[in-house]
């Protein structure tokens, strides 16, 4: 089961993003993960809260746990969040939904780098990290009955960055603005 389980995790974490030499080279020296384990919290009703899995490894005697895999996270108003993880934390893709399924926003990871200079830096802190992300909001338009593509753009280390397209409902653009 772990072995199959940590395949996946090898799969996803070539699929969805480009990472740097810098980051691979990191990496390459962390010891295999040692434990996972799938984690799940329930309401007081006993409703999810959220699930997921929660990867563990150990380096230099210290034991480390990162957020891996495919995550659940539900609202008590039906709304929920889907995010995949790498297999040290780093989010790949997220992705929010109303009550009835209907997808609000999405972003996807598509570079990641590291400025850390060991391991140990690596691993006790997520300061280190340069990411880039694609980022799609999309609104319910009353007119039309129908969700639609807002805006998108792309977000560097939590900022807007690049070009950004705002939508109309039909989907003509409306306009766009440089970060």
């Amino acid at each position: 089961m772990k072995i199959i389980f940590l395949l996946v995790f090898f799969v996803q974490f070539l699929a969805h993003s480009q990472y740097s030499q810098d980051y691979r080279n990191l990496i390459e020296n962390i010891k295999p993960a040692t434990d996972s384990i799938k984690v799940e919290h329930k309401y007081n009703n006993g409703k999810i809260r959220n699930t997921g899995w929660q990867t563990y490894y150990i380096e230099n005697n210290q034991e480390y746990s990162f957020m891996t895999g495919k995550h659940y996270l539900y609202f008590k108003g039906g709304q929920w969040n889907e995010t995949d993880y790498d297999a040290f934390g780093n989010i790949m893709l997220h992705r929010g939904f109303d009550s009835k399924g209907n997808l609000l926003y999405e972003s996807k990871t598509k570079y990641i780098s590291t400025t850390a200079l060991s391991t140990y830096e690596f691993l006790e802190s997520g300061k280190h990290l340069i990411y880039i992300r694609d980022t799609k909001r999309y609104l319910f338009s009353n007119k039309l009955c129908k969700y639609y593509l807002k805006k998108e753009g792309e977000i560097t280390n939590g900022r807007k960055s690049g070009t950004w397209r705002i939508y109309y409902p039909d989907g003509r653009l409306k306009k766009e603005k440089e970060y």
